[in-house]
């Protein structure tokens, strides 16, 4: 169910009543991530003869035509359009617009929907709705607008609603408001009173990302041992993580970096011990420039030469948990191989974009599948979903209009450099921004010998992802292109040559050849 939701990029929730079976389920679903933010008051007309009359200011037609449902539309947007705490609608999403305009056209069996719109001095002031089946009827949008509120308009479109069930015979009639609120009581002053309450479930994605990462991702088990490396900055969003870890075992050891000295300074070796000892690492750390030879190479190496997995949440934040990590890595992982198989025996590729990215990547170095499942031995990055290698050589043009590592989210001001003989040239760099211009030309040709060398070509597989947030390590895994200047990640690729520099920069709406063959177009993957 939950992956469903993912994929259309909307948020589960499940309303259980008392009725609801089974009768575990509240306890299945907050073990699955899910919480409680509201309950409902389910409430029932118990008075027959109690309905507000209808003043002569007030006037309520049905929705007809086109030009009504229109009108209706631009009422419920207003009346539901609060964000404050006093609103008594409160707020809803803006897709709730998109169904309610689909429930005009539809009508099944013997379910008939009447839309209600009620004018106030001949002004739009206010909606209802109310569905008719053979033996109830239940009204639901009663809305007005904020300039019209405290008219008693929508207890008379309520008392409409009742009427309108009453000449069809219809004897359960019922509405739904949220519990304890100043609606439920008005509807009390209207002949309705609560029959049962009911819980609305919806899924905290956050604790639900902190799930995927430890059950699903690195699938930690009661038996085993588990070393955390955080620090200061990190440690409020990496506690998600943590709790789910200590759910599942108490063997858990929890170290921050700050803790031993001033970053970046080398990770004490009773650390690295702890890990190569570990079954199971996770890393939820900021990276800071020059930590690659002190901190994440050390432990990526004692990771390759252990039997631990690790999962690398670097930079982590609710960004991080909320999207990336909320991901169905099953077909991530299936989508990656699928990638793979494509790219695995190929000799080159040329990317081009509409800004003037045009380069040509030489092949020949191993290919990786980065798809957030770890084996023993190997590390990951989470969020996950990219199939990379080192390029042998590279030569062209690239226009950086995503983000890029230390520089940030581009589009407005992208960024073009020519690349020769597989480095960058740093007397072609150009963008309108002078500041990242500089930064730029500091990090790729201030480093160390390797750090204007591209050390990574990849494609990015985390299909679940819609947009890019600033945060490189999950929008290297947006689907698209990206390259890095520096470290060739020589323990997935087998390159030789090592930066102290790792830059991702990402390409926005490639198109990429393999062997001469499309496989994306404008930023579409074109595969089967």
């Amino acid at each position: 169910m939950i992956a469903f939701f993912k994929e259309k990029d909307r948020t589960p929730a499940v309303c259980v009543t008392p009725f609801t079976r089974p009768k575990g389920l509240p306890s299945l679903l907050k073990g699955s991530g899910f919480k409680v933010q509201e309950k409902e008051a389910w409430m029932f007309y118990k008075k027959q003869d109690n309905k507000p009359e209808m003043p002569e200011s007030v006037r309520i037609i049905p929705v007809e035509n086109e030009e009504d449902r229109k009108n209706y539309i631009t009422i419920f947007r207003k009346a539901y359009g609060g964000a404050t705490p006093d609103e008594p609608y409160g707020e809803l999403p803006p897709e709730y617009c998109e169904l309610i305009i689909d429930s005009f056209k539809k009508e099944s069996g013997s379910n008939k929907v009447l839309n209600l719109i009620a004018y106030h001095d001949d002004k739009p002031a206010g909606i209802a709705s109310v569905l008719f089946s053979d033996d109830y009827a239940y009204i639901y949008s009663i809305g007005v607008v904020p300039e019209k509120r405290r008219k008693g308009i929508s207890s008379v479109l309520t008392g409409f609603c009742i009427s309108k069930a009453q000449e069809k015979k219809i004897e359960n009639i019922f509405l739904i408001t949220e519990h304890k609120s100043t609606n439920e009581k008005i509807y009390e002053k209207l002949g309705f009173s609560t029959g049962f309450i009911s819980e609305i479930f919806v899924l905290d994605e956050l604790v639900y990302g902190a799930k995927q990462a430890v059950n699903i991702c690195v699938a930690v088990k009661p038996e085993e041992k588990v070393v955390v490396v955080t620090d200061k900055k990190t440690q409020s969003i990496a506690k998600y993580v943590i709790d789910e870890i200590k759910k599942v075992t108490g063997n858990l050891k929890i170290y921050t970096i700050e803790d031993y000295g001033k970053r970046p300074h080398k990770i004490p070796d009773f650390i690295l011990k702890d890990i190569a000892d570990s079954d199971a690492v996770f890393i939820m750390a900021d990276y800071i420039y020059g930590e690659i030879p002190t901190l994440y190479r050390p432990i990526n190496e004692t990771v390759e030469n252990s039997n631990a997995r690790m999962a690398a949440m670097v930079e982590l934040d609710e960004e991080l948990l909320k999207i990336g990590m909320n991901a169905d890595y099953e077909k991530i992982r299936d989508f990656s191989k699928k990638i793979y198989d494509i790219v695995k025996d190929a000799k080159e590729i040329r990317v081009v974009t509409s800004l003037g990215t045009d380069f040509t990547v030489s092949l020949g170095h191993r290919w990786a599948i980065l798809d957030g499942f770890p084996r023993p031995g190997k590390w990951v990055n989470l969020p996950d979903g990219e199939v990379l290698t080192a390029p042998t050589d590279i030569n062209g043009k690239i226009v950086i209009d995503g983000c890029a590592e230390f520089l940030g989210i581009l589009e407005s001001h992208p960024l073009a450099v020519e690349l020769k003989d597989g480095f960058a040239r740093k007397d072609t760099v150009v963008c309108s921004d002078s500041g990242v211009k500089e930064k730029f030309k500091k990090y790729v040709f201030g480093s160390d010998e390797n750090s204007a060398r591209i050390g990574e070509f990849a494609f990015g597989t985390n299909i679940f992802l819609k947009k890019l947030c600033g945060n490189l390590t999950q929008d290297e895994k947006f689907p698209s292109i990206h390259i890095a200047f520096g470290d060739p990640h020589g323990s997935l690729t087998g390159a030789q040559w090592k930066s102290n520099l790792h830059m991702d920069a990402i390409i926005l709406n490639p198109t990429a050849y393999v062997d001469g063959k499309k496989i994306m177009d404008n930023g579409r993957y074109i595969i089967q």
